[in-house]
């Protein structure tokens, strides 16, 4: 734990070594010649190539960092905020410290792996916050004291995972989370028809008039944010925009 908080320390104070410098040349053995375009595929798939996405969900950036490994692994500031290389220096040493399964769906999609996405060893042995850890089943038994802040949804939202657990219904088989970049007002996604189906059969669907899909629209963004509200959520919690929980939960049977 006291060397996670070096790195984030050195990484917004300016204090790292060349190595660990954000904006920094990366001289890692393996680095220097890989071919970042499979970064543009991840992003692809985690957000729609939008780098600057930041829509309330709990992750940020085209590659959909949540703040805890932002800083972790030598982001500064916002990880939406940050231009794509930098996004990209920080996703190869959560490459080298957590594997591809850091990404646990885009990552099979693009083809990413340690050597095609240039993992960065110099840092990343010295980070320890886990992107894939904080994406574990909400259902999960396991304490998340350590990553409790004032919103409890907001950490339920980044504790999620990428992959549903519940069965959604009998008709329809749980589908794994497909990332922001499927729900973006006027984006066509399959998962946009699956999510109309879902909001149709909490009751979410007929009053809001969710279409067929695949285009997200605003009365989709309508019914998830009234579905959102019914969970008892408010403020930025009721984003409209279905984050890890929110799917999970409009997945599980209705009541």
């Amino acid at each position: 734990m006291s060397s996670t908080r070096r790195t984030a320390r050195w990484a917004t104070t300016g204090l790292a070594t060349a190595a660990l410098t954000v904006g920094g040349g990366i001289a890692a053995t393996g680095t220097a010649h890989a071919d970042d375009s499979v970064w543009d595929r991840v992003a692809a798939c985690e957000s729609g190539g939008n780098w600057s996405i930041s829509t309330g969900n709990g992750y940020h950036g085209g590659l959909q960092f949540t703040p805890s490994t932002w800083r972790a692994y030598g982001g500064s500031g916002s990880a939406a905020g940050a231009s794509k290389s930098e996004q990209i220096r920080v996703a190869k040493r959560v490459l080298a410290g957590q594997g591809p399964g850091a990404w646990p769906v885009c990552s099979r999609k693009a083809g990413l792996t340690r050597g095609s996405g240039g993992a960065d060893s110099s840092s990343a042995t010295q980070a320890r916050a886990s992107r894939s850890t904080e994406r574990k089943a909400v259902s999960s038994s396991e304490p998340r004291s350590t990553k409790r802040s004032t919103s409890s949804t907001k950490v339920a939202e980044q504790a999620a995972p990428k992959r549903a657990t519940k069965r959604a219904s009998s008709q329809t088989s749980v589908s794994s989370y497909p990332g922001a970049g499927a729900f973006v007002l006027g984006h066509q996604d399959s998962a946009v028809t699956l999510l109309g189906k879902r909001l149709q059969a909490h009751g979410f669907g007929s009053f809001y008039k969710v279409g067929a899909g695949p285009t997200f629209t605003s009365a989709d963004k309508a019914a998830v944010a009234a579905f959102q509200k019914s969970l008892g959520w408010t403020g930025s919690d009721v984003s409209g925009y279905p984050g890890p929980v929110t799917w999970a939960k409009l997945m599980a049977p209705a009541s």
